[in-house]
Parts: C-alpha cells; sequence; structure tokens
C-alpha cells in the first residue's frame, strides 16, 4: 500500500483541493514509511504531513476523508509527532469520520487496527458489529464478506456459538486464514479464547490452500496463540523444536519461563546454533545468559552482521553475572527494528532489583515492540509494569496491566494461576 500512495504524489495535478491534499498526505507518510526520508529529516517531514492533514480537517471539516487522513498520520507518525490535543486521539478521528457518514467502509479498517492493536477490545467489538450491520450479505459469504460475519461473531459475546462454529465449519479457509492472521484480531483476548479456537479449526482442515499454507503455519499460529494465553504444557506438544516461519518465539519463550525440559532446550538450541537462518535464535540470548553460557552468546554474536549490537552484549554481561555492565549496555541500545523484542523487560527487572523504579517505568512504558506476535513475555511485561506503577502511586497504569494479566492468563496454567491471583489481590486493594 505505501509503495502505491508514495508513487500516487507524482501525478497530483489537476485535482480538486480536497482530492489533492488527500492524496499529498497519504504520500507524504508512505515516504516516511519506506524508508525514503533520511532519519535526520524524518521529525521535520511527518510534521509536514501532520500539517497537511490538519490543514484538510479545517478546510472540510464535516468531510469524513479529512479526519480519517489525521487519523492514519497521528497513528503511523505516533512516534515522531503529536496531534494538537483538540483534535483528540486516532481513535478519536476515525470515530469522527464514522459519525459524519455510519457507513463510510474505508474509516473503519484503520479503526479496527488501531482498536486491536491498542488491545481496546470493547471498541473493537463495537466497530466491528457495526461494519458487519454496513455491510451488504455475501451470498457465498466468502472473503471480504465471510471475514466481516466471522470477526462479528467471535467479537460478539451475546453471538449464538452455534452459528459460529457453523462459520468456522464452513467457511472456506481462504477466510479462516485471513481472519486468523488480521493484525486487529491476531492480540484478541476474551475469556471464550476465540483465537485459540480460530487456531484449532485452522489446524484441523484438510484444504488448506490460500494465504499461508507452506510448512507448519497453522501449526504455528495455534501454538503462538497457545503460549499468549499462558498454556504451555499445550504449546509445547504442538510446536515442540519448530523455528520456522512466523512466531519463532514460542520455543524460546517455553524453555525460559520453565515449559521445557532444560536438557532438551540446551540441545535444540545448540542445533540452531550451528544451523543457518533460524530466527528464533534472537531470543536464546536470554536463555544462554540465566545458564550462563557465554561461549554460546559469543558464537551467536559472531555469526550475527550487526555484532555491535548492545543488547546482545548485555546479555553477555548477564551471562557472567557483571549487572552493571548490563545495564550500561541496555540504557544505550535503541528498541526501534530490533527482533529481540523482549528485552526492555529484562533491563527493567535488573532495574526493579536496584531500586530504580522510575527507570524501570520508562524502559517497559510503551507496550512491547511487534504487538502483533504473539508471546507469553507481553503477559509478563504488563505484570512488572502493573507491580512499578502501582509502587509509584500509578493507579490508573496499574489497575489497566493488573486487569491485562487476569484477562490474558484468565484460564492459562496452573503455573501462571499464582500472578493471575496477585493481579486479582492487586485491584481488589487498589479498589479499596
Amino acid at each position: 500500500m505505501w509503495h502505491y500512495l508514495s508513487l500516487a504524489d507524482a501525478a497530483n495535478h489537476g485535482q480538486s483541493m480536497h482530492d489533492s491534499m488527500l492524496v499529498e498526505s497519504g504520500a507524504c507518510i508512505a515516504r516516511i514509511q519506506l524508508g525514503q526520508v533520511p532519519d535526520s529529516l524524518q521529525e521535520d517531514r511527518a510534521g509536514d504531513c501532520r500539517s497537511v492533514a490538519v490543514g484538510m480537517t479545517r478546510r472540510f471539516p464535516h468531510d469524513p476523508d479529512s479526519w480519517v487522513a489525521l487519523g492514519v498520520a497521528g497513528w503511523e507518525l505516533r512516534d515522531l509527532i503529536d496531534v494538537p490535543a483538540e483534535l483528540g486521539t486516532p481513535s478519536g478521528m476515525f470515530d469522527s469520520a464514522l459519525t459524519k457518514d455510519p457507513g463510510y467502509g474505508l474509516a473503519y479498517a484503520p479503526a479496527l487496527m488501531v482498536a486491536g492493536i491498542s488491545r481496546n477490545f470493547p471498541a473493537l467489538r463495537q466497530l466491528t458489529i457495526a461494519f458487519r450491520d454496513f455491510t451488504p450479505p455475501f451470498h457465498p459469504p466468502e472473503r471480504f464478506g465471510g471475514n466481516i460475519q466471522l470477526v462479528a461473531q467471535l467479537l460478539d459475546p451475546d453471538a449464538d456459538t452455534i452459528v459460529t462454529n457453523q462459520l468456522l465449519d464452513t467457511l472456506s479457509s481462504c477466510v479462516v486464514e485471513s481472519v486468523a492472521y488480521d493484525r486487529f484480531l491476531l492480540v484478541f483476548v476474551d475469556s471464550a479464547e476465540s483465537t485459540i479456537q480460530i487456531g484449532r479449526a485452522l489446524n484441523a482442515r484438510p484444504d488448506l490452500r490460500c494465504l499461508f499454507t507452506h510448512g507448519n503455519f497453522a501449526l504455528r499460529y495455534l501454538g503462538a496463540q497457545l503460549i499468549q494465553r499462558g498454556h504451555l504444557v499445550e504449546a509445547y506438544t504442538v510446536v515442540r523444536d519448530s523455528h520456522a516461519g512466523w512466531f519463532p518465539t514460542v520455543f524460546p519463550e517455553l524453555a525460559i519461563y520453565g515449559g521445557v525440559p532444560p536438557e532438551i532446550a540446551d540441545s535444540v538450541f545448540q542445533d540452531w546454533l550451528a544451523s543457518d537462518g533460524s530466527s528464533g535464535l534472537d531470543w536464546v540470548a536470554w536463555w544462554w545468559a540465566q545458564r550462563g553460557d557465554t561461549a554460546s552468546i559469543k558464537q551467536y554474536i559472531s555469526r550475527r552482521a550487526d555484532n555491535k549490537n548492545r543488547v546482545s552484549s548485555a546479555f553477555l554481561a548477564l551471562a557472567r553475572r557483571d549487572t552493571a555492565t548490563a545495564l550500561a549496555e541496555f540504557a544505550v541500545a535503541d528498541q526501534h527494528g530490533m527482533t529481540m523484542h523482549y528485552w526492555p523487560l529484562v533491563h527493567a527487572r535488573l532495574l526493579i532489583a536496584t531500586g530504580k523504579d522510575r527507570e524501570a517505568r520508562e524502559a517497559i512504558r510503551w507496550s512491547p515492540p511487534g504487538i502483533g506476535w504473539l508471546t507469553l513475555t507481553h503477559g509478563f511485561w504488563s505484570l512488572e509494569r502493573a507491580r512499578v506503577a502501582e509502587r509509584l502511586g500509578e493507579t490508573e497504569q496499574a489497575v489497566r496491566d493488573y486487569q491485562d494479566v487476569m484477562d490474558v492468563w484468565l484460564h492459562a496454567d496452573e503455573s501462571l494461576q499464582g500472578y493471575v491471583e496477585e493481579s486479582r489481590e492487586a485491584l481488589e486493594r487498589l479498589a479499596s
């Protein structure tokens, strides 16, 4: 999408003011997203994008396109710019567009994505059900129409489970796959564990002929959903030692959190280290640090193109039990563009252990990078952030994160239920 938007600007002439500004706004964002703007100029260019989008809302305040354009700019460039407070949040901007035209289909896609990635599940439910109600029926309900019907059924707490199961059984794999990998549904959390239900349905199908049919993709999706919800024992039986394709973090996380016998984990990781192309290795440095295995970390670092990576050096220091050096390396590491998404949690735990709660809060202030990736670490991230927030008197943040732990691990294995109980007690304490 960004590629085509970046090209559209070249043909942006002879248009109406409205259409010209719309193209300019999209192309401006696209150039930044595609890396066509030098790092030193990104904030300035992002400011230009914001100016165009804000200008649209002032010239065309009653047009839903204006608010969608501003919402997309505010969301996609959120690390580079601030949108004027009086204009609201990206979610609020998409709401403004839909208030002006509830049937405006183009506003739903970014609104759903933002709600899902932000884990605003009530908004996600409301938007999906509204989108379904404004979408004409499809016969047969394939592709787009089937997606909306199935997602709405999964998100609607009052939906008939018989109808949901019928859709899962009868819709084509094309539809079930596309729903499974939708960014806004990937990390959806509900008490019925609907995403695990999708994974089971997908894995049971013999007719996989659509989006992601190579290798054991459906199996790995199921394993990743299981581990996110704390089902470590079953996740291990599903994924075992696989590290191909998406979700390469499942087995390393299982090892780190005690779901794999140590001798088996050591053997598997040595096999990975001896082979090429194991993206799961980016998570194994934590394991080796816990084991004091400096030799494996050194070998791992030597094989990386970015062998000066500060995070790898921090884990090498941890393997040597040199906390001071590890803290120094973590302090200057770059959180952006990292495949080792978990490391700020390790950094925060070191800071907490040395009594630096405020610095720890900053280390895990934001949700884990790559939030679309399903990890058990997300739950521990929320738990540590909740503990720190409570100690610092930040009640709203603490409540939000303790609730997240309870929601995500509600039906988790017994080994995680102590954290659920801790969160429940904390919520009662904070409410009193």
